[in-house]
This record gives C-alpha cells, structure tokens and sequence, in this order.
C-alpha cells in the first residue's frame, strides 16, 4: 500500500476504536473500507507479490493454518491451497 494511503487509511479507521465495542458499526465500517484495501494492493502488485512469496515460503502441505484478523483474505488467497486446513477469523465478520 502507498504510504500515502496507509497513512488516509489508519488516520480514518481510528476513528472506530471509540466505537468498537459496536459490531455494527464496525462491520459497516469494513465494508466501506475493504474495497480501498482491496484496490491499494491489487495496485500495488509489488506488496502482494511479495506476500504471496512469503506464504508460499512458510506454509508446507501439511500445515494447519491459523489466520487471525484475515481482514479480506489476501493472505487466504494464497495460503489456503497449500495448506491441509486453513481457517481465519477476524473481527469484523
């Protein structure tokens, strides 16, 4: 992600920490920003190369994965096929 839109991104989504303990309102709040999540890395092809070159690093066959605050699965994507299981959760779900 640019750091310029990393930076929009965390200065715009603190704005839920008051309001976590309302799933509601964070789930409404995902959606809204999945999709710029979404876009900065197919954009930046540079992050989710090297992302999918770490999984396919550290997940072997035979691992069970857990993936903890998945968010939209970008990790999923390329992990899940190359694990015997592989199971994420994350907050906003």
């Amino acid at each position: 992600m640019r750091a310029w839109l990393r930076r929009w991104y965390m200065r715009t989504t603190s704005l839920s920490i008051p309001w976590a303990g309302n799933r509601a309102f964070v789930r409404v709040l995902y959606v809204l920003w999945s999709w710029v999540y979404d876009w900065s890395i197919a954009w930046d092809r540079a992050f989710s190369g090297n992302a999918r070159r770490m999984v396919e690093a550290t997940v072997r066959e035979e691992d069970r994965v857990l993936d903890v605050g998945i968010g939209t699965g970008l990790l999923a994507e390329y992990g899940a096929p190359l694990a015997t299981q592989y199971l994420g959760i994350d907050y906003s779900g």
